[in-house]
Formats: C-alpha cells, structure tokens, sequence
C-alpha cells in the first residue's frame, strides 16, 4: 500500500447566496486558471433533477482527466445534493474533483473505483492541502472479473465506439450506481493505460454536450454513437474501432487470452495518448501479441522478412512460450536472411535453434539461379563463425536441383573459394572435385594467379577430380601449351567446363588459336546441334587479341545462327577475312551451311554497315555465298537504304557480276529496290529510287503499287519531298525540266488516288500551302536579285521572261478561280 497526496478541489456557493456556483475551496493542484475549464466540463452534464431517487438521481460521478502545460492528470468528481439552500431557496449542489499526475495512477495500476473509495469518504483537509489516499493498485484478476460480470460483449464494444467519438449508453436505467462505476471501469480496462489522458465516463448526462466521452442517459446525444445496453452493437465496419474490436477477440477468443493477461497488458502500455488518435490504440492492441502474429503467419507462410527481423532484434520472440515456436520462426528467419541481418542471426543461431540446413537453402537460393547475388561470402563467414563451414560449403557446391534452382552460379562460388585457402581433405575437396563446373570455374579463375596456388588447388582435388579437366587445364599452363582436344569429355563432367577451358586458353596468347581450331572442329562434327545457343553465348564472351582469332570466333557465331561480332572493328584486316571464310568453308561444316546462310543473310539486311562506310568490308565478307539467292538479294537490296552505293567500286563490281548470274533480277531491280523500302525511308532515298524505275521505262503505275506494297509512311511533308526528288532526279539523269515534272506530279496523282480520303485531303492541303509559298519566294527572290542597280524599282528582265511571267500570273489567276468554291467549302 502507498500513500499518494491527491489534488482537490470543491464547486458550490455559501447558502443563503445569491452568487453563481463557483470553486469555493481546493488543495494543491491546478492553479486557478486552470480548474475553471475542467469544473466546466464536469458541469455539461446539465440540470440535475430534483428527485432524490432513481436512475437520473444524484450523485453524479465523472471519470476524467485533465492537462497543465505538458502535464497530464487523472481523477473524479462527485457531484450530490447539500443540506443547504441559496437566497432564493433552492437546493445548492456541491462538486468535488479529485485528481492525481496521470503518472503516479499508471505506476501504481489504480483503477478509477479505487481511487474514488479511497477519496470519498474522507474528510477535506480544512487547510488546503492535498489529500493523503491510501493506494494498494487494483488486481487485472479483479477488472476481469468486472469485465465477465459486464458481459466482455459489452465492454468490448463500447471500448471500440469510444475510440470513435463520444457514445451514449441508453436503456440501461436498471443499472444502481455502481454497476455504472464499475461499467465505466471495465471500459477503461479494455483500453490502452495511455488512453486514459482523454478518458472521460459518467453515470448520467441530462444535456445534449459531448465533452464527456462515455455517459449513461435516457436518450442518445446527437452526435454521439448510440450503445444499446440491452442489444449492443459493434463499431462502424471499416473503421479504427472496428479493427479495435477485432482485435480484441482475436486475442480473448482465437488466441486464448485469459482476461487478466489482457487486462494488464493493456495497463502496462502507460505512454500518455493525449495527442494519439485511434489508430495509435489499434497499434497497440495489435502489438500486444505480436509474436504470436507473427508465428501464425509463419504457419501459413505469409511471414514478412521485416517483420521477423524485428521480432528478434526488439527480443520479442522470448515472448512466445513455447520453443519449438520459437525455433521455427527462428527458421524462418534464418530461411530468408539478407547479408545485413547474418550478425543478428549468429547471435542468436544457439539460443533460438537454428539449423544449418536452413542457412544453407538460403544461400544455394541466392547462389543457383540464372543471376547469383552478391554478398554469398557473408552466409560462409557466418557458417565458418558457428561451426559448420565445411559442410556448408560442400552443401553450396552441390549441384543445382531443378526447377527451383538454376544452372548460373558456378562462376560466383569459385570467386568465394579463391578467396578461402585451399581446403584440406574434408567434405568440401570432395564435393569441389564432383562439381566439374565450379572446378572449372575456380581452375579459371586462379590460372593469372601463382603457380604455387595453382598447384595448391590441384593436388586439394586431384584425387577424386575428373582427369580429363585437369589435364586440360594442365595442359594450358605448360610451356609450350598443349592444346585440348577432349571436348566431348568435358562437356560430359559439366556446362562450365568448355567455356572455362576456352576463356583460359584466351588468356594464353600462345595456344588460343589453335584451341579455338580444334574447339570449332569438335563443334561442327560431335556438339549437340540443340546446345547452338549456349555455344553462341560462350563464343560471344571470349576475348580474342588477333584479327585472325575474331575471324575464327565471328565465323563459329554465324555458323551457329548468330552475327559477326567483330566484324566492325576488323574491316580492313585480311587475317580477319581469311580465318572467317576458314570456319565457313570448313567441309566439317556444311550440313549447317543453311543456318550459315540465314544468319549472314540476316545480319547483311540490318544494313548497319551502310551508316558506318563498311560497304567494302560487307562485300569482302559475303562476296564467295552471293551465289546463295538469300544473302545475294540481302545486299543487293542495301540500296534501298543508299541508293549511292552503286558508286563504290566494290558494290559496283559485285552488283554486276551478279546480276550478270541473275539476269532476271536486272530488268526489275530497281521496282524490287522500291518494295524493299522501309516504312520510315526518307522520302529523298524513295523519290531517288522511283526516279530510277521511272527512267527505266517502268509503267507508272507498277511504281506506284510497288511504294504502296512496300508499305511506306505516308505524310504530307514527306510526299512533296519525294515528288521533288522524283523532278530533280529525272532532270539529273538527263530529263527535261518539264517532262520530269511533269512524270513526278503524275506519279503523284496515281498516289493519291489509292490513299484514304482523309489522307489525300491532308496531302491536299499541305501542298497547296506549300506551292503558294514557294510560289511567292519564288517570285521575291526575282524581286530581290534582279533589280536594276541604277534605277530603284526596275527589274531588269528580257522579253520572253516578262512573256513567261504574264502567263504564269494568268494560270495563277484561272488556279486560284477554279479552286475558290472547294476552298469556301473547306
């Protein structure tokens, strides 16, 4: 038992007063200023009846609470009838607020009917000093019990309204005084202890004021949410109270909390909540049995990576009471720990139980997918620090097991080796000799390194290695090199072995050449046609030094589907051309001379050469499969990007000669040159190519169905411009001035009557505005450049000019009557 001074202070008038009521006395507390506002509150409960019994009957008592500066108060007051009357003869009331630091009630666990035992009854201090309460702290068992008897239903939901607004229980006139007191508390209980800064409850209200949060009345307050005592209802769905509510019954009836457990875990959440709105109090009813949350989301697999970081860091998880529980949430955390979250882990791998295996999923699931992620070392260093590294180890080098792990990992493991030192015999040299691709990929890795680590590693697996991956690799370090040749083997003890074998022979400047002879001999005759693809990967990754090695290289990657690499930086190297034409005239190779066709049809159509001047180059390098139809009409058709490429030498005397092989290309080369176009060709490339056909002697309208079978963008601005290149390529080819104008504009009509209406009206438009425009630029430029420099104002034109000039001005004239009507109308 402690003795606490409370804080009082009494509002009443002197009889035979005519004054209004007033504070008439008080002890140690609120100054003056202050305990006007709180007896103003306690005072909206309105008019007290003058009936001396029943439900409406005085005393009144308040649960309340109240503020000064940053300090926050909790108390009472008790409102009943004097044996005295004021001046006009009325009984006159008296209020008696008690009142304590919010801090000291929270310490000791009182409940409001504690303190109001232990205040009511004695006697005010005649001097003004506190009151002296004797405060035991009030028994969880025994709010539960209140709550029980209150009927949890009940309680619950009102504790749910109240975080919502004020609430108003009705129907409940049955209920004696203390029932109500007892009610009040066992709201209070339900509620977080910080709550009780705003707490507010009385046992009766006669007004329509809602200060007071929770009172009794016969009628609900507007405003105020309705608690029907005799049917109570829950809180708004989809709101703060509701979730409160749920809360509550998750942790009474689905998770067996008895009610003392929950009462004072409520009672020890003692931060005041004077600024916190509902959804602080949500959070802490939630977080009352967090850990259990968090099991039961490790149950069904929703478990959070924070959420279970948390639950360890805060020591939380000691709060489950059961250690099997706290050993499989342990699991979960240690199943999908980041490298950041390893120490906490370590830290606590032997309290919780953890199990090696399951750090071990956790890295193999980093460790063998198509792109491994880093920071592998840290679960190592984590197992090296708990014991168990050499098992580990051998774990991760266990192959990759479909379909949740991938093939991808090897390189990144032998990076983490070659950072440890050799292991001794064990677990881990045994699993490291098995994985022939990681080994491979360590064997790599160590090749620029010393010969004495190099050795360190041999002779660590040499026992239980394939001898074949070893003499490979052996044989690429001797001097001179000897040069592998056991591909078929080696593929066989793993993906990684052959690519690791070619990126080491790269590294050895003596024997590259002749491996990438022997590899692409064995890859032409005995590799698995449907592994092309991954041969076309490892190729692209090799790092050649020499012309003739990327001639080697570019010619294994179009033999394989793909496109010259190299071929950019190459384009004036014999040595390149000649190991190119090497791989692809290999006899070994032509039952794939098909696919070789293909890919360098494929890659000559991209005419990424053209921008970048490789014309030369382009011919040299396809020149001896031109008599093949796909590759032959690929660069033939390159002029329908550049039509000037009839100008280099080398295209020229290829294009000849194969149009000498092909004579029925030559009469419709230019109509093909036409359909090959691409819908965004510039229109000047286009109107080039038209022109040509069109001096040919083609029909009109053959080259208009071929624009059109090309399928070529049509806009305004882009088909004026291919109709002037038309003209001024007509000209340059030795047309007349009128005749190739004229041949332009009527290729245009013929255009224009197969495009959409909508289309053809933009046209229209446009190069009517165009026309008038050059038109009068035209004209100004006579203007400005023919004037006479001795007399201002005169143009100094010759007679058949000025002729020229009168008929044109009169064709403008008869233009501009005939259109005048449609352009009214449009």
């Amino acid at each position: 038992m402690t003795t606490v001074p409370v804080a009082w202070a009494v509002r009443g008038k002197k009889s035979d007063s005519y004054a209004d009521y007033g504070i008439t006395v008080g002890g140690r507390g609120l100054s003056a200023r202050q305990l006007p506002a709180v007896f103003d509150e306690l005072s909206s409960l309105g008019e007290p009846p003058v009936e001396r019994t029943g439900p409406r009957a005085l005393p009144w008592i308040v649960f309340t609470a109240a503020r000064a500066g940053d300090r926050d108060h909790v108390g009472l007051s008790v409102q009943e009838w004097t044996d005295q009357s004021d001046a006009m003869g009325r009984p006159i009331t008296t209020c008696t607020f008690y009142y304590l630091p919010y801090r000291d009630a929270g310490d000791l666990g009182v409940s409001y009917r504690e303190l109001l035992a232990a205040v009511r009854d004695e006697p005010l201090p005649r001097d003004g000093s506190a009151l002296h309460a004797s405060l035991t702290g009030t028994d969880p068992r025994y709010l539960a019990d209140t709550i029980a008897d209150q009927g949890f239903a009940r309680v619950a939901g009102a504790a749910a309204l109240l975080l919502e607004g004020p609430v108003t229980v009705t129907r409940a006139e049955h209920l004696t005084v203390e029932q109500r007191l007892a009610f009040m508390d066992a709201v209070a209980a339900l509620l977080p202890q910080g709550w009780r800064t705003r707490f507010s409850a009385a046992t009766w209200h006669e007004g329509t004021d809602l200060r007071i949060g929770m009172v009794f009345g016969q009628v609900c307050r507007p405003g105020s949410f309705e608690l029907d005592w005799q049917a109570p209802g829950a809180p708004p769905a989809s709101s703060a109270g509701a979730a409160y509510h749920s809360w509550l019954y998750e942790l009474v009836e689905a998770r067996g909390w008895p009610g003392p457990r929950l009462v004072a875990a409520l009672a020890a959440q003692r931060a005041s909540m004077f600024h916190a709105g509902p959804g602080a109090a949500v959070e802490i009813v939630a977080d009352l049995d967090w850990p259990g949350t968090v099991w039961r989301a490790v149950l069904d697999g929703t478990a959070q990576h924070d959420d279970l970081v948390r639950l360890f860091t805060g020591g939380r998880h000691r709060e489950l009471d059961d250690p099997d529980k706290v050993a499989r949430v342990f699991g979960a955390l240690v199943d999908v720990a980041e490298p950041s979250d390893l120490p906490l882990v370590a830290k606590l791998w032997h309290e919780c139980g953890g199990e090696d295996t399951t750090l071990l999923r956790n890295a193999r699931r980093r460790l063998w997918r198509e792109r491994p992620q880093p920071d592998l070392g840290a679960y190592v260093e984590t197992a090296d620090r708990l014991g168990f590294a050499d098992g580990f180890v051998a774990g991760l080098l266990a192959a990759p097991r479909p379909p949740g792990e991938l093939p991808g990992g090897e390189a990144t493991l032998a990076a983490l080796l070659c950072e440890r030192r050799p292991p001794g015999p064990g677990r881990t040299a045994e699993a490291l000799a098995r994985n022939g691709s990681v080994l491979a990929e360590l064997l790599l890795a160590v090749t620029p390194g010393p010969i004495a680590e190099r050795r360190a590693w041999l002779q660590t697996v040499e026992p239980d290695a394939p001898p074949v991956l070893l003499d490979a690799f052996n044989g690429l370090w001797t001097r001179p090199p000897r040069i592998p040749d056991s591909f078929t083997e080696l593929v066989q003890n793993g993906r990684r072995c052959v690519p690791a074998v070619l990126q080491t022979a790269a590294k050895t400047p003596q024997a590259f050449g002749d491996t990438l002879g022997a590899f692409g001999r064995w890859l032409m005759t005995d590799a698995d046609p449907a592994h092309a693809r991954a041969w076309t990967g490892v190729l692209a990754l090799l790092d050649a030094s020499t012309s003739a090695e990327k001639g080697t290289i570019d010619g294994l990657l179009t033999w394989l589907g793909g496109s010259p690499r190299h071929f950019p930086d190459c384009t004036r190297s014999p040595n390149y051309f000649d190991a190119f034409h090497a791989v692809c005239a290999d006899p070994a190779g032509q039952r794939h001379r098909s696919r070789l066709v293909a890919a360098l049809a494929a890659f000559v159509s991209r005419y990424e050469w053209v921008p970048a001047g490789h014309t030369t180059a382009i011919v040299k390098l396809v020149e001896r499969f031109a008599i093949d139809r796909e590759v032959g009409s690929a660069l033939l058709f390159a002029r329908s990007v550049e039509p000037t490429l009839v100008h280099v030498n080398a295209y020229a005397t290829w294009r000849r000669r194969y149009l000498d092989a092909r004579q029925e290309l030559r009469k419709v080369e230019s109509l093909l040159l036409i359909r090959n176009v691409r819908p965004d060709a510039p229109p000047d490339v286009v109107g080039e190519l038209c022109a040509g056909a069109l001096h040919e002697g083609h029909p009109f309208d053959w080259v208009r169905d071929e624009i059109l079978e090309a399928g070529w963008r049509f806009t305004p601005d882009r088909f004026v411009t291919l109709l002037d290149t038309v003209t001024d390529t007509l000209t340059r080819l030795g047309r007349d001035r009128d005749e190739a104008e004229d041949s332009a504009l009527r290729l245009g009509r013929l255009l224009m009557l197969r495009r959409p209406p909508e289309e053809t009206a933009q046209i229209r438009r446009y190069t009517v505005r165009y026309a008038v425009h050059e038109i009068r630029y035209r004209l100004n430029m006579i203007r400005y450049l023919s004037g006479d420099p001795e007399k201002k104002g005169k143009l100094l034109l010759d007679g058949p000019i000025r002729k020229e000039l009168d008929r044109l001005g009169t064709l403008a004239g008869r233009v501009a009557k005939s259109g005048a009507t449609p352009w009214r109308k449009g």
